[in-house]
């Protein structure tokens, strides 16, 4: 009889997930029971995330979203295109036997790859890593550890820079990393009537529903279009009401001016949602403030790391769209440092 073991994401309930993730290394924020219930929620996601248990102990979680795309099958998260993240991994004390199981996971990935006809598997690594200590407990870090030791199996897709705000820094510091033009304006609304309200699991839900639709309605009124279902609009209202998410409102007087929606986990949080009410936008610019008063409120909630976002250039091998560029200059500007993560492209043969 073998050893080995896989369990399937629907073979298991929140809290029986979440514990297992969290006794492991890597991006540990990105695999929570609730993140990857809002992105299989986009239309024609295939759900094969798995924990591979090696002697009925859990060795690896891996995140494995398959979408049918011009008849044509990839592995992606969300309506994006959005890469998978690295697999997680026990915390073992023998390299050897770490290696041993890397390479396991990585053909047990394959196998389920190669049975839908997918022949490449491209992933990336974020640098807040949950760490082992050697106290034998874990917590949350930067950190480049074994950034690049998927080169035994993969080659470099792109090296991304990440833009990470450190929330154990004193408020004076993170108000100094700002920008000019963000304390310019921050300082300008301060001086109006003006309020910042949050929604958590704790708030009436009554008036999370009569918000959300709201946020949902001015959405949809700034795109132009309906850029993601009702179900996964659903699911993050869920995300909040599990205390795994939290919305910002900005307003003035009755008026709202700005929504900002956050997710957060394992100590660590970033912005996911946003949308200003344009006819307040070129007044207020409400945003500076509003993204202002999330890191404070983590900060004080004793968060460790606000990840705003990657900072994208141009270079050699990538050409990234104006959007892009303009969005992470724009993010840029709440003040931050570069820290690296990688994006890796595996392909194999049957």
């Amino acid at each position: 009889m073998s050893n080995d073991e896989i369990k399937y994401f629907s073979d298991f309930d929140k809290i029986g997930w979440n514990n297992i993730i969290c006794a492991m290394e890597g991006n540990v924020h990105l695999f929570s029971w609730s993140k990857i219930n809002y992105y299989m929620n986009f239309d024609g996601m295939d759900n094969k995330s798995f924990i591979y248990f090696f002697e009925k102990k859990p060795v690896s979680a891996v995140i494995l979203a398959i979408k049918k795309e011009n008849k044509k099958k990839i592995i992606c998260l969300g309506n994006k295109n959005s890469f998978c993240p690295a697999p997680l991994f026990s915390a073992f004390k023998n390299e050897s036997i770490r290696k041993k199981f890397y390479f396991k996971t990585f053909e047990l990935i394959k196998n389920i790859l190669l049975s839908n006809e997918i022949s490449e598997y491209i992933f990336y690594k974020h640098p807040i890593l949950n760490e082992n200590n050697e106290k034998d407990t874990f917590e949350v870090n930067l950190s480049s550890k074994n950034l690049f030791f998927y080169l035994n199996i993969a080659n470099i897709y792109e090296v991304v820079n990440y833009l990470i705000i450190e929330l154990f820094k004193e408020e004076t510091v993170l108000w100094d990393n700002l920008s000019f033009d963000r304390k310019k304006n921050i300082k300008k609304n301060s001086k109006k009537n003006i309020n910042t309200e949050i929604y958590t699991s704790l708030s009436e839900k009554k008036k999370i529903d009569e918000i959300f639709e709201l946020f949902q309605n001015e959405h949809l009124k700034a795109s132009g279009f309906k850029t993601r279902s009702d179900n996964t609009w659903l699911q993050m209202k869920l995300n909040l009401l599990a205390n795994e998410a939290d919305l910002f409102i900005l307003k003035n007087n009755k008026n709202i001016l700005s929504y900002l929606f956050c997710d957060r986990f394992n100590k660590i949080c970033s912005s996911w949602s946003q949308v200003n009410v344009k006819e307040y936008e070129e007044e207020y610019s409400p945003r500076h403030t509003l993204e202002w008063e999330a890191i404070k409120y983590y900060k004080k909630i004793n968060q460790k790391y606000y990840d705003i976002g990657p900072r994208y250039f141009n270079n050699n091998i990538i050409k990234y769209s104006n959007k892009e560029l303009s969005i992470s200059e724009f993010k840029e500007k709440f003040g931050s440092n570069y820290f690296p993560g990688g994006i890796f492209r595996l392909s194999f043969k049957s």
